[in-house]
């Protein structure tokens, strides 16, 4: 073997031997800055009541933006009870937001709400009493609303006098359902049990 095909066996080995630590040490530092994704929990509260939760689980409580809605009870018990809105508290509809917790209020006279979904632009749709008793079944009165800037808007009937606003997309159409003025012979008819 020649002396100059050694010493360039020599050398290579030797550059090998300097780029090879420098590369695991640059891997090393990628790596630490691939961490997994940490989760916080953050504890929305009420409104001055015992319980809260965010909204049901096959609704889109939660947006991208990290916007999540739900129901918080207040300090004041239902009035309408034993024929309660929730849980027998005043319940608010909430938005909760980078750790900020706001109650969307009812339509005027109602004492309860709740919101189902929120979309991405954060607007949210669910539903309000509206402080008048149904005359047809003698329950208070539900409509389906959209609360947009600040604001709540009473989505109406089909002639009837119930509503509600299930689900909201990002062209804000919304979903949900609502009473008409013909009478339904099958309403509250017994169902079969299932086999």
């Amino acid at each position: 073997m020649s002396s100059d095909l050694l010493k360039r066996i020599i050398a290579l080995a030797s550059f090998a031997a300097l780029v090879i630590p420098v590369q695991l040490a640059a891997q090393d530092k990628k790596d630490q800055h691939k961490q997994h994704h940490h989760y916080k929990l953050i504890d929305i509260g009420t409104f001055g009541g015992p319980a809260s939760q965010f909204s049901v689980s096959s609704s889109a409580g939660l947006n991208n933006r990290g916007i999540a809605t739900g129901v918080a009870d207040t300090s004041l018990p239902d009035p309408y009870s034993p024929n309660c809105f929730f849980d027998c508290f005043v319940d608010h509809a909430f938005v909760s937001s980078d750790g900020i917790t706001t109650d969307l209020g009812t339509l005027s006279g109602g004492p309860s709400s709740f919101a189902y979904t929120v979309n991405s632009h954060g607007l949210v749709v669910g539903q309000s009493q509206n402080g008048s008793i149904d005359p047809l079944t003698g329950l208070p009165e539900v409509r389906g609303v959209l609360w947009r800037n600040g604001q709540i808007i009473d989505l109406g009937t089909l002639g009837g006098n119930a509503s509600n606003a299930n689900a909201i997309n990002d062209r804000g159409q919304v979903v949900g359902g609502a009473t008409n003025t013909t009478s339904d012979p099958f309403a509250n008819a017994p169902q079969d049990a299932c086999p």
